[in-house]
């Protein structure tokens, strides 16, 4: 089972940051104007340390009595997690044609440091970002985060890995704007607090904000709310805390400690969790000439970030043979050295599930006909009372020949669409079978099991070749 540690919300504890040490750095500042419209565009080296700890599945107040046993369910398995990320990061400008510019943010990021250790029960999990993954085009709009590399496509390990919690792209929606004076109050909405999470949609975002202290130049600035949303398609809940030193002349936060307690149902792709972690953020100038900063490399970013080809990601298990890029809406839900099996998400719905398995040699020594392989589905699923709906074939855009076939039937007394498919090599040697289960509307899933086809290439890439995918560095 794969989870999405990364993801996980921060504990309800907010870090102080004492008013002696900004007495200590202040100087005659002169009258200062705060708020995201002051910010002029700079890049800025950010630096995250996050530690969170729960149970994935059922938690503690989640048990159910079995009366059979007459005990309570496991209350399931505790996880911790340690992660540090440090990168310079530049503003890009907005979407070209965004609707409403504002909820748009875009930027260009240079990791120098993307790591993590998850640890749940006795395995330990160690994922980082591949250093030809290093420069990422980030984007947030009211749809949640999105990330493109600049070398090629990324794995669902390093997306979700950089996907972090407390994820400071919108850091400068947290400031107030006006004049500041000790004890003032200001109101934080989704567009804020959103981001800061990682939600792929925002239900509810509401926090209060006040000024806890002013000295000289900088500001101690506290925060407190909710945010309600969808991740992973599994509704999710956080509270949160955050302490933040703001540097009026800058108008630019220095630090952020932030502090959040997530509840997350289970979902149609993920098990329920409830976590408590804290991160510290530090924000500091990153100076000029950084490779990140290069007209070319801003340019790619963009063009990346608007293709939804360039934001697919990259499965590549070692010993199968085969590289598949896919879009982000599949989540991997069982991986072993023979088959992969996909989840497909929209919005809260489960939509399909695709097994992928590649066949031995002694089942492609002669390559089928389409009317072969819909016999050889008739005899699978006989015991549903199939009926073949549709069957073709095509050479994908890798040169690969693919068999299609869409049956229907019954399970469990009620009808079922499948949609089964064959991806053999060009030159006839390997093939990989794909068997989808729709769930739902056939509509829901669309034509997602056909560019699955379209998008399978073979390769002879072993567990060290996952960083030479695709794709050309720009820097």
């Amino acid at each position: 089972m794969r989870y999405r540690p990364l993801l996980f919300a921060l504990s309800l504890v907010a870090y102080s940051l004492a008013a002696d040490s900004m007495a200590a750095a202040a100087h005659a500042a002169g009258p200062a104007v705060s708020g995201p419209q002051a910010n002029g565009q700079r890049s800025v080296a950010v630096r995250i340390d996050l530690e969170a700890s729960g149970v994935i599945g059922a938690a503690e107040e989640d048990k159910q009595p079995n009366a059979m046993a007459g005990a309570k369910q496991p209350a399931g398995r505790p996880f911790q997690l340690a992660a540090q990320f440090a990168y310079t990061e530049t503003p890009l400008a907005p979407a070209a044609g965004a609707e409403d510019g504002a909820a748009s943010l875009r930027v260009l990021r240079d990791y120098r440091t993307a790591e993590a250790t998850i640890t749940v029960g006795k395995t330990k999990l160690k994922p980082r970002l591949a250093e030809s993954n290093q420069l990422l085009a980030v984007e947030s709009t009211d749809r949640g985060l999105r990330f493109a590399s600049l070398a090629g496509p990324l794995t669902r390990e390093e997306l979700d890995l950089v996907m972090a919690l407390a994820n400071p792209i919108a850091a400068d929606r947290l400031i107030p704007t006006g004049p500041l004076r000790e004890g003032m109050t200001w109101e934080l909405g989704a567009r804020a607090l959103g981001p800061l999470v990682a939600l792929e949609s925002v239900t509810l975002g509401e926090a209060s904000g006040v000024v806890d202290a002013v000295s000289g130049r900088y500001a101690r600035l506290r925060f407190a709310g909710a945010v309600h949303g969808l991740l992973d398609g599994a509704e999710t809940e956080y509270d949160l805390e955050g302490v933040a030193l703001l540097d009026r002349r800058t108008n630019r936060l220095t630090r952020l400690n932030l502090g959040v307690a997530e509840r997350r149902a289970e979902g149609p792709a993920t098990p329920a969790m409830r976590t408590k972690a804290k991160a510290r953020i530090t924000f500091a100038s990153a100076g000029d000439n950084r490779p990140g900063q290069s007209g070319d490399a801003i340019a790619e970013a963009n063009r990346r970030l608007d293709s939804d080809e360039e934001r697919r990601l990259a499965l590549l298990e070692p010993g199968a043979g085969v590289l598949l890029l896919h879009d982000a809406a599949w989540r991997p839900a069982g991986v072993t050295r023979e088959a992969v099996t996909l989840k497909r998400v929209a919005g809260e719905e489960l939509v399909g599930q695709t097994t992928l398995r590649r066949l031995p040699p002694k089942r492609i020594e002669r390559q089928p006909t389409v009317e072969e392989f819909a016999n050889e589905m008739r005899r699978t699923l006989a015991d549903h009372s199939p009926r073949i709906g549709k069957t073709e074939q095509w050479t994908s855009p890798g040169g690969e020949r693919c068999l299609r076939i869409v049956s229907h039937g019954v399970l469990d007394g009620s009808p079922v669409e499948w949609r089964h498919g064959l991806v053999i090599a060009a030159e006839g040697g390997p093939s990989v079978s794909f068997a989808t289960t729709i769930y739902g509307t056939a509509e829901a899933l669309g034509e997602a099991d056909r560019e699955l086809q379209d998008a399978l290439r073979f390769t002879d890439a072993g567990p060290t070749e996952q960083a030479k995918l695709p794709g050309d560095t720009v820097r």
